[in-house]
């Protein structure tokens, strides 16, 4: 006769055989999970080991490359432009260490170093002081929103044309600091720029309001008067030589990642090309005419 205390432990006996089932069930699965994931891991880690040292080999091949470069730079630039003025102009944020390279570069080109002169981002003329400032040196007049074209104006018509002067009151005034290196014997600011200079331009750190405002409307008029310009940026991404690069009609030398020995011979190279007439975007970003000027440029 079947009583409750049956149903009782047919009921522990049915529970009892289920968890056993989901016990064993659920470790034989994680069993062939763990040991699928092992294999995977084992694949994952061969395939890495490859990969790094894939990295390995391509980071000594460009280091060698490199070596190369650097190696050959004296030999490629040298006297390509012997004797030719220049005026280096750097940006509050310009980095030292490629200020020097270019320099340096400039040097073994036998170029003529007259100047190293950093201006000074108040340009942006972002507040009402600094708008002051720049025209009280520069003697312009007129609304807010027309100053600075009328900055960017003057200071284009002072490296383009004659000295006047206003180099020597834009130091006074702070708003351009000459720089010293080595090896450079800076001619006074009351006698820049020389006839036949040539310039170099670095960029410092993006600022739109002084980049846009100022800088690249300095560099278009510049290029109308028939100056000889190197705009040279570090990196891939320039952000004043991606704008430049976008402008048609420009006579305009433009270098990327110049802190690289071979974006310091495109800039020599560049320069050396601009003087014959010939112009072009050099370097390893987007828009570039080729990583360096041919030789008969």
């Amino acid at each position: 006769m079947i009583n409750f205390r049956y149903h009782i432990v047919s009921l522990i006996a049915v529970f009892l055989a289920l968890g056993l089932g989901v016990l064993f069930g659920s470790s034989f699965i994680a069993q062939n999970t763990v040991k699928v994931l092992e294999r995977s891991q084992d694949r994952l880690g061969d395939r890495n080991k490859g990969l790094r040292g894939q990295v390995v080999n391509l980071q000594e091949r460009n280091s060698g490359l490199e070596g190369f470069v650097e190696a050959t730079r004296s030999l490629i630039v040298k006297d390509a432009l012997k004797d030719r003025p220049v005026i280096v102009l750097s940006f509050e944020g310009t980095s030292d260490e490629v200020l020097e390279d270019v320099v340096s570069t400039l040097a073994l080109s036998g170029a003529k170093v007259d100047a190293l002169l950093e201006v000074s981002s108040n340009f942006d003329m972002s507040s009402a002081e600094r708008r002051q400032q720049v025209s009280l040196a520069l003697e312009l007049s007129g609304a807010a929103s027309e100053l600075q074209g009328q900055a960017a104006s003057r200071f284009a018509e002072t490296l383009s044309g004659k000295p006047s002067g206003i180099l020597q009151r834009l130091a006074d005034s702070d708003l351009v600091k000459p720089r010293e290196a080595a090896g450079v014997t800076s001619r006074p600011l009351t006698n820049l720029p020389a006839p036949g200079s040539a310039f170099v331009v670095l960029p410092g750190q993006p600022n739109k309001g002084l980049d846009d405002g100022f800088l690249i409307p300095v560099l278009r008029s510049m290029s109308s008067a028939g100056a000889v310009l190197c705009v040279a940026e570090g990196g891939v991404k320039p952000a004043v030589i991606a704008k430049l690069r976008e402008e048609n009609g420009l006579k305009i030398v433009t270098v990327d990642s110049v802190e690289s020995p071979a974006g310091q011979t495109a800039l020599v190279l560049g320069l050396r090309a601009a003087l014959a007439g010939t112009y072009g975007h050099y370097g390893f970003g987007s828009g570039t005419t080729s990583v360096l000027p041919s030789q008969g440029g």
